[in-house]
């Protein structure tokens, strides 16, 4: 029995592009669906039942844990917690809640796990169509932030147990858990001992090794794609990509990301319609984390050091920022073989 179907493509679309250069064997492609969401397996040769089910299993545990809407998931009874009582823990809610701290340290706060209530507030958990999104008032907002809410500090986490000191505090971990499950799925596969390899969760994050030419997704324009990579230098790397380009609201000609501020509790709207983060060494979950966060830098000047702060800690990592107002530019300190393919954009090398 199959996971799932083999090549289920009219359903699901990649905003990346994958090939493989000398590749011999045949890559088999198998789609599984998890975190509301498509995810696709290809590999060089084929994978059994089992090793299908067992790719099944992992993210159907993962759901289990961290879903925000099952009333059974682990992050589901710590949100409907009160303030100090406690929950058991498992080693892998550990192992993401301290990776979701280290990202938000690493970030100063741009990504952030503890945004739930927020996200809750501008109705992107359940989205709601763009007849039924009510823009939330400023004072609405304003309580959250000046009541310290989304502050992840609010979370201790002691001897496989957690509590919460503001009972109003919840957490969310859709902006690590897809890159994470990348990482996962892919040591599995890399123990089946499968040399080339790729996960695709969503539209956003990537695990690949093996597969080094990849075309990024046109945030603007449907069906297009916008950058086109030849990452041969790189054995092997994650990528991820956020922006405003697909989960959104739009009233009276405004449009509404669900990207959201920690500082000002409204979404990002600092021009960068998209980005992408690439990396031989940092994990997966990391670049999803941190795509994220190079959203909400305001100006050039404040990307340019994020992005240096990344690729001094992280050799061989690239970041690739589409901003659109005014003059259209990429942005990127990657200096290897890369094609703009929309003319109407210029390539900033920082």
């Amino acid at each position: 029995m199959k996971a799932l179907t083999k090549i289920i493509s009219a359903i699901f679309c990649l905003i990346f592009a994958l090939t493989c250069a000398g590749c011999a064997n045949k890559t088999s492609v198998y789609d599984f669906y998890a975190f509301n969401t498509f995810i696709r397996v290809g590999v060089t040769g084929e994978l059994d039942d089992n090793q299908q089910l067992e790719i099944a299993s992992i993210l159907s545990n993962l759901d289990k844990t961290f879903s925000v809407t099952d009333q059974n998931s682990l992050v589901y009874k710590l949100n409907a917690l009160n303030a100090q009582e406690r929950l058991e823990t498992t080693g892998e809610f550990n192992t993401v809640f301290n990776k979701a701290k280290e990202f938000n340290t690493f970030s100063q706060n741009k990504f952030n796990v503890a945004l739930y209530p927020l996200i809750q507030l501008w109705q992107f958990s359940p989205m709601v169509s763009n007849e039924d999104f009510v823009l939330p008032t400023n004072d609405s907002v304003n309580e959250i932030i000046e009541n310290d809410i989304i502050n992840l500090d609010n979370f201790i986490l002691d001897n496989q147990a957690i509590y919460k000191t503001n009972s109003k505090s919840k957490l969310d971990f859709g902006g690590i858990l897809k890159g994470y499950a990348c990482e996962k799925i892919d040591s599995l596969l890399s123990s089946y001992g499968i040399e080339k390899r790729y996960v695709v969760i969503g539209d956003s994050s990537i695990k690949s090794v093996g597969y080094n030419k990849v075309e990024i997704k046109h945030p603007e324009s449907v069906g297009e794609n916008i950058l086109r990579l030849d990452l041969k230098n790189l054995q092997g790397f994650s990528l991820s990509t956020s922006g405003n380009y697909e989960k959104f609201y739009q009233q009276d000609g405004k449009k509404y990301s669900h990207i959201l501020s920690p500082i000002t509790g409204l979404p990002y709207d600092t021009g960068i319609v998209s980005a992408s983060i690439i990396s031989a060494t940092a994990s997966a979950d990391f670049c999803d984390a941190i795509s994220t966060a190079l959203c909400l830098c305001e100006n050039v000047e404040e990307l340019t050091a994020f992005i240096n702060k990344i690729s001094s800690a992280y050799p061989n990592t690239y970041v690739f920022a589409i901003y659109s107002k005014n003059n259209k530019s990429v942005v990127t300190n990657y200096t290897g073989k890369i094609k703009l393919l929309d003319n109407s954009f210029s390539l900033v090398t920082v």
